[in-house]
């Protein structure tokens, strides 16, 4: 089972008592704020929540699930997350 950004809007809204269209309003801005921080190479940490960061991945070689073969993947950037010590525990 997963949470869709539609039904965290609807959390959201009931949670915090807003309108469904202010919910929505929320949670669009604050996932833009983090993609734009990411964007100019910043972290972002929500104390207790975790911490948004872009890391360098190398070039490497990996294999073409169609095919099986090997293929060159290019060097690029990827997102990673890292869970605060407040959600960890939260989840044992």
């Amino acid at each position: 089972m997963r949470m869709d950004k539609e039904q965290l809007i609807t959390e959201v809204a009931k949670a915090g008592g807003f309108s469904k269209k202010n919910a929505e309003k929320a949670v669009t801005v604050v996932l833009d704020s983090i993609l734009e921080a990411l964007k100019e190479g910043q972290e972002v940490q929500l104390v207790g929540f975790g911490k948004f960061e872009v890391k360098a991945r190398e070039a490497r070689m990996g294999r073409s699930r169609r095919t099986g073969k090997e293929i060159q993947l290019p060097a690029g950037k990827v997102p990673v997350f890292t869970a605060g010590l407040t959600m960890k525990k939260a989840l044992n």
